[in-house]
């Protein structure tokens, strides 16, 4: 009786505990130590870091999403998936945060008259290139 009573108090804790857990956010500061110092090269590749920052979080905001839709599916059935789900917000964070450090580089190369600034592709600009284009007349 004993045994039992320990298993289920187990199984309990470890549910409520799973079901806290999730992933705190690391956003990128927006400004850094060393901005004022930086050279032209530095501002673009660190550009370009932002960008792959932001490629990253919006692909972990993806499959976030996906794991969601999974286990809320699955709950319908069994309700301990529900448990398991993650409801932080912290791919938007990252996102946000690898966003406005971006604009905040952009405009210390433009203050900088900075040569070969990358210009970041707006997200509709990505899916508008995968939908094929209606012709026109014929």
């Amino acid at each position: 009786m004993l045994i039992k009573r320990s298993i289920a108090l187990v199984l309990i804790l470890s549910v409520f505990t799973a079901s806290c857990a999730s992933t705190p956010a690391n956003p990128v500061p927006v400004a850094q130590i060393g901005d004022d110092t930086k050279t032209c090269n530095a501002i673009v590749n660190e550009l370009q870091q932002m960008v792959s920052a932001q490629i990253v979080a919006s692909g972990d905001r993806g499959s976030q999403i996906a794991g969601n839709a999974l286990l809320f599916v699955t709950g319908v059935f069994l309700i301990v998936p529900w448990f398991f789900m993650n409801l932080g917000s912290t791919a938007t964070v990252e996102e946000r945060a690898a966003a406005a450090r971006y604009q905040r580089l952009q405009q210390m190369a433009a203050d900088r008259e900075c040569p070969n600034v990358p210009v970041m592709p707006a997200p509709d600009a990505a899916k508008d290139k995968e939908k094929p284009q209606a012709r026109q007349g014929s």
